[in-house]
């Protein structure tokens, strides 16, 4: 009986691939002979989606709404006893190959709405140097007490450090959500 209810489930969930396939073919249109424009205008999804943006550490990238991200310059970081490396090794190991840097990241909510945090994203990486060539660094100084919502004309500012391999060639990448465009920082210990 359980070998009879499997087949009907997988004989049904094919049929509804058939049908759906059939379905999506049914409505494309034929192809034309005439290349498309190149001077179509964007969609209005297209002009209103936002872009990445590029910056240094030191500058605000902002998105279209007022949600603003600004990294300080990097400068020199000291992990402290607690530290604990990204990917795993000791501080003892992974500082006879790479430098530690830090820069505070700050978000203000320049928008009309409140800003639920926790949803940030951010990484770095140091071009050319693979996937060890930066390693977060969690210590009891980096991190934040954040608010759960940063209300409008609201900040919040946290440290962030990395080992990298290169600190004349950070990239950090910061994002509001898994959806929106990156804000990508260029940044290099001086």
């Amino acid at each position: 009986m359980r070998n009879v209810e499997w087949r009907s489930a997988a004989i049904g969930a094919l049929l509804a691939c058939v049908v759906s396939a059939c379905e999506s073919s049914a409505t494309q249109t034929a192809p034309t002979s005439e290349p498309p424009s190149s001077s179509a205008a964007p969609s209005a999804a297209d002009e209103n989606s936002p872009q990445p943006q590029e910056g240094r550490c030191g500058e605000t990238l902002t998105y279209p709404d007022g949600l603003a991200f600004t990294l300080s310059p990097l400068e020199p970081f000291e992990p402290g006893p607690e530290a604990i490396m990204g990917g795993g090794g000791s501080v003892q190991e992974v500082g006879e190959t790479h430098t530690f840097v830090q820069t505070s990241v700050t978000i203000t909510n320049g928008s009309s709405v409140p800003y639920i945090m926790g949803f940030e994203r951010s990484n770095a990486t140091v071009p050319g140097s693979g996937i060890l060539g930066v390693r977060s660094v969690y210590d009891t100084t980096t991190g934040a007490d954040a608010p759960a919502e940063l209300l409008p004309g609201q900040s919040v500012t946290f440290l962030t450090a990395y080992a990298v391999t290169d600190p004349s060639n950070l990239k950090i990448w910061h994002r509001r959500d898994y959806d929106s465009p990156q804000l990508n920082f260029t940044c290099s210990l001086k």
